[in-house]
């Protein structure tokens, strides 16, 4: 699965497992119901059997205690302000590397 971490220094990771922890805005990667998925607004992101989920600190601690084996990475996310984080999304939906999106996922930000 082809992926993207965007971060709030103004700098970027494709599929690199070797990427920055912490700092995260958006992930990005493709999806077959919606083209691109554009995964923020959680507390952290995590690589799970090569799929990306977000989650709070209770979601990783409780997902890590009975599953840890199948945690590839685990990032955590951060708030920036408005504008920042409005550049950061418009760099993200324009990738070029990303099918074009078509549809909103559920999954995109968390629920309220």
């Amino acid at each position: 699965m082809n992926w993207r971490v965007y971060y709030d220094a103004e700098r970027s990771s494709l599929n690199d497992y070797d990427c920055p922890r912490d700092g995260v805005l958006i992930v990005v990667f493709d999806n077959e119901s919606c083209g691109r998925l554009l995964l923020h607004g959680f507390d952290f992101y995590m690589l799970i059997s090569g799929q990306w989920v977000g989650a709070d600190v209770f979601g990783v601690v409780d997902y890590a205690k009975n599953n840890l084996g199948k945690i590839e990475l685990v990032l955590q996310g951060r708030s920036v302000t408005n504008e920042q984080f409005e550049k950061v999304m418009r760099d993200a939906q324009n990738d070029n590397d990303f099918a074009p999106k078509s549809a909103r996922s559920r999954m995109e930000t968390p629920r309220k």
